[in-house]
């Protein structure tokens, strides 16, 4: 079977010499996501906080490599946690679908109150189209296979340690929403 590979430095997928679209890039490239707040302080931050948070599963973090501007967005986590009693099983998971030939990565799966939930931690302002970036990547196989059902939500974490997680994501035309966006996608000849 041939294995997925990501290019970090160009955000590109690849299966085998096979390039495939990544969820966000899709969404993007149809119109859904406002590029003016991809800045690269951003991406930067961005970076910084997934890999704090994920450290902060694995139960590896060391705060003191945790720079100050970052410190808030990795202790809204910590708080998001201990408060709701979320339990992480897969962090920033990678994977693609079989059939619809898109790629990307997931930030969490895990249990919060008894139940299944996939959800993606932001540092920005809540954007609508969050929604179906979720429902793309709640369509991948390890995610579908291992956790059917899985509720849906998005995570905001703040600079002044606070968070807000989004009420769940219910809408089963969310998915529909995605599948059109990666049809304009291809038809608009997009790589």
């Amino acid at each position: 079977m041939t294995e997925l590979r990501f290019i970090e430095e160009t955000h590109e997928y690849f299966l085998g010499l096979e390039k495939l679209p990544s969820v966000t890039r899709i969404l993007q490239d149809v119109g859904f996501v406002n590029t003016d707040f991809f800045t690269e302080e951003a991406a930067i931050r961005g970076t910084a906080v997934h890999m704090a948070t994920q450290y902060l599963d694995e139960g590896c973090l060391d705060w003191d490599t945790v720079a100050e501007e970052y410190l808030g967005y990795v202790d809204a986590y910590r708080k998001f946690k201990r408060d709701s009693g979320f339990k992480p099983i897969i962090s920033e998971g990678m994977d693609y679908h079989r059939t619809m030939k898109y790629a990307g990565q997931f930030d969490l799966v895990g249990e919060l109150n008894r139940r299944h939930v996939i959800i993606d931690k932001k540092t920005g302002i809540e954007q609508y189209w969050w929604k179906y970036q979720l429902a793309g990547y709640a369509e991948f196989p390890i995610v579908k296979s291992n956790f059917p059902g899985a509720v849906r939500h998005s995570l905001s974490l703040r600079k002044d340690g606070t968070y807000r997680l989004s009420e769940p994501y219910l809408d089963p035309m969310d998915w529909g929403v995605f599948q059109a966006a990666l049809v304009v996608y291809r038809a608009k000849g997009m790589k």
